[in-house]
């Protein structure tokens, strides 16, 4: 769902078992301009290796990898 007013409400009552999640290009897009710009190529690598990750476990390592990357710069 992008955020459309009413949108997920209305897709639920129609569809009650499904799942709904936010689009991830959009989503990335908002993080990428708060992010700061010495930080988004490694940001974006990672994020899009969590993205697209196999399975559930290889997203949580990826995950992991990005804090530890993020902390770092700190």
């Amino acid at each position: 769902m992008d955020g459309l007013p009413g949108l997920e409400k209305l897709f639920l009552e129609t569809f009650p078992n499904a799942r709904t999640a936010r689009c991830w290009v959009h989503a990335m897009r908002n993080v990428m301009a708060k992010t700061p710009e010495r930080l988004r190529e490694p940001f974006k690598e990672i994020s899009d290796r969590i993205m697209y990750a196999s399975s559930e476990d290889v997203a949580r390592r990826n995950f992991l990898e990005l804090k530890t990357v993020m902390d770092a710069d700190n």
